[in-house]
This record gives C-alpha cells, sequence and structure tokens, in this order.
C-alpha cells in the first residue's frame, strides 16, 4: 500500500467516524477491508494527529469527542522581501550578461 492509499484509507475512517457510523470495531474493519488490528492502528494515528475518538457502547459506534477533520494539504507558502533575504542568508541577487568575452554583473 502507498502513501495515498493510506491517506486515502485514514480520511474514509475519518469521514466514517464523524458520521457515527462505523458499527463495531469488527463490522468497521470488515466494512474498510482491514484486520482488526490495522483498524486499531489507524485510529491511534488519527489520535497522533489530534482527533479525540471514543467508543460508545450502546450506540456500538466511534464518535469524535471534539468536532473536527481529518485533512493531508500542501500549501504553498509566499514570502514577503525580507523573509527571501532570510531564505538567501542576506545574499542579494545578481544578473549577469556577457559582452566582447567580459562578464558584467547587473545589481
Amino acid at each position: 500500500m502507498n502513501i495515498i492509499q493510506k491517506i486515502e484509507r485514514l480520511k474514509r475512517l475519518d469521514q466514517l467516524i464523524r458520521l457515527k457510523a462505523t458499527g463495531s470495531p469488527k463490522e468497521l474493519s470488515y466494512k474498510m477491508g482491514i484486520s482488526r488490528s490495522v483498524l486499531l492502528e489507524d485510529i491511534n494515528i488519527l489520535k497522533l494527529f489530534g482527533a479525540k475518538i471514543d467508543y460508545c457502547r450502546i450506540r456500538r459506534t466511534y464518535f469524535h469527542e471534539k468536532q473536527g477533520r481529518f485533512i493531508v494539504t500542501f500549501d504553498e507558502e509566499h514570502l514577503n522581501q525580507k523573509e527571501q533575504q532570510k531564505v538567501r542568508a542576506g545574499l542579494r541577487k545578481f544578473s549577469f550578461f556577457h559582452v566582447d568575452g567580459f562578464y558584467h554583473i547587473l545589481k
């Protein structure tokens, strides 16, 4: 299983938990097509990400104690000029051009 498939499985598990539609651990592992031990590992992974997950024996479902959602994303970061200078360790950007066998620097 690759990382994308694992993330998709965690997202599906999170959705079922949010919908309070998991059933028992045995039923949920069957729904997801995984073993009970893998299911418990996945629940622990969601908990490591901060999800407060519990199980209700009366309703026979997992649920979030606090509402939330498992989201994996990549945010593009835009740096202002001062932050850009820090990344370049204070170096200035120069442009070079070649004329008559010599390199010239434009600041």
